[in-house]
C-alpha cells in the first residue's frame, strides 16, 4: 500500500511540474508579444523573417487551453488579445464566438501591425473579428455588421460588408445614417452612400450624387443602379466627366467604374461617349490604364454585337494585354480626384 502511495505522490507531482513548466512557456511567449506590441504575421520585411512575435503566437496556440485564451481576451494589452483570438480560431476551439465578437465591436485600441512589408495600425477589435468571422453562424454576422454601422466603425469587416449585396431593412437603415452624414475624411461613410444604392431607393438618389466629387470610383459604381431610371441626368454628368478621363487614369477604379456605366447604359450616346474617351486614351495601348482597360468592360457588355466596332482591330491589343490587365481584388484605392 506504502508502495502505491509513493506512485500516486510521485505522478501528482510530475503532473505539477509539467503544468508548471507549461504555464511559465505560455508566460513567456505572452511577456514577449506584450514586449515587442506589434501584432505581425508569420512573414514580415523584404527578407520575410518570422518575428519573434509570432513565434510567440505559435507557442501560445501550443500551450494555452481554449480557457487560458479567454482569459487572455480580457488582457491589458492588444496584441495580446488580438493573438488570443488567433489561437482560438486557429485551434478552431469550441467556443462561444459571438460573445468575443460583440466584445470586439467596442474593442477600438490601437495596435501596430506588420505583415510582408506593411507597417500600419489597426483597432484591436478589427483584427479579432478578421480572426473569428468565419465562425459565426450568417445571422450572428448580420447582427455584428448591424452594430459595426450603428456605432461607426470604420474597421475592414466593415468596408467588405459595405460592397456586398447583402440585404436586409435592419442594415439599410443602418446604413443610411451613416451615408446621410457622409463626408471625405470617413471613408466608410462614402462606402455606405455605394452600399445604399445597391437597395435602388429614389430616396437615395440624392446622397449618390452628393458624392460626385468625394470618391468618383464609388460615385461611378452607384450610379451603375440608377441606369436607365436616371439616364437623362447621367447622360450630362458623363459628359461632362469626359474631361477627367486623363486624370482618372490615375486611378484604375474610377475609369473602370466610368466605363462600365456607359457601357451598362448601352445607347447611341454612350457610345458616343465611349469613343470621344477612346480618342483620349487612344494612343496608350500598352498599358492596363489605357485602351486594353476599355475593351475588357465592354467585352462583358457585347453580347449582341453592339460594341462591335471598338474591337476592329484591336484583337491583338486585347489578347497581349490580358495578362496585366487588373483583377478586382488587385484595383487600388480611390479616395478622389
Amino acid at each position: 500500500m506504502k508502495k502505491v502511495y509513493f506512485i500516486f505522490i510521485l505522478s501528482c507531482a510530475a503532473f505539477s511540474f509539467s503544468c508548471n513548466a507549461k504555464n511559465k512557456e505560455l508566460e513567456e511567449a505572452v511577456d514577449l508579444i506584450r514586449k515587442n506590441n506589434c501584432y505581425s504575421g508569420m512573414y514580415v520585411g523584404e527578407a520575410g523573417i518570422t518575428p519573434d512575435e509570432y513565434i510567440a503566437f505559435t507557442k501560445m496556440c501550443e500551450k494555452a487551453t481554449d480557457k487560458e485564451l479567454l482569459e487572455l481576451l480580457k488582457d491589458e494589452n492588444g496584441v495580446v488579445r488580438a493573438y488570443a483570438a488567433d489561437a482560438l480560431a486557429y485551434k478552431k476551439a469550441p467556443v462561444d464566438y459571438f460573445s468575443i465578437a460583440l466584445d470586439a465591436v467596442d474593442d477600438i485600441e490601437t495596435v501596430e501591425t506588420f505583415e510582408y512589408c506593411f507597417l500600419n495600425f489597426s483597432q484591436c477589435g478589427d483584427c479579432i473579428l478578421e480572426s473569428i468571422f468565419p465562425y459565426l453562424s450568417g445571422t450572428d454576422q448580420q447582427k455584428i455588421y448591424r452594430l459595426l454601422l450603428e456605432r461607426r466603425r470604420n474597421f475592414s469587416v466593415t468596408y467588405r460588408f459595405l460592397e456586398t449585396d447583402l440585404h436586409s431593412d435592419e442594415l439599410y437603415d443602418a446604413a443610411r445614417k451613416w451615408a446621410e452624414e457622409v463626408n471625405k475624411e470617413d471613408y466608410a461613410s462614402l462606402k455606405a452612400v455605394g452600399y445604399i444604392s445597391t437597395y435602388k431607393k429614389e430616396q437615395d438618389w440624392n446622397l449618390v450624387l452628393s458624392i460626385q466629387n468625394l470618391d468618383k470610383s464609388i460615385f461611378y459604381k452607384s450610379c451603375l443602379n440608377y441606369i436607365p431610371s436616371h439616364n437623362k441626368e447621367l447622360e450630362k454628368i458623363f459628359e461632362e466627366a469626359l474631361s477627367e478621363v486623363e486624370q482618372m487614369k490615375e486611378f484604375s477604379l474610377s475609369l473602370e467604374n466610368f466605363y462600365e456605366c456607359l457601357a451598362v447604359m448601352h445607347n447611341d450616346f454612350s457610345k458616343g461617349m465611349l469613343h470621344i474617351a477612346e480618342d483620349k486614351t487612344g494612343e496608350d495601348n500598352n498599358s492596363k490604364y489605357g485602351k486594353p482597360l476599355m475593351l475588357k468592360v465592354l467585352k462583358n457588355h457585347n453580347s449582341d454585337g453592339f460594341y462591335n466596332d471598338f474591337f476592329e482591330g484591336n484583337e491583338d491589343i486585347l489578347t497581349e494585354s490580358s495578362s496585366y490587365l487588373l483583377n478586382p481584388d488587385e484595383l487600388i484605392l480611390d479616395l478622389s480626384l
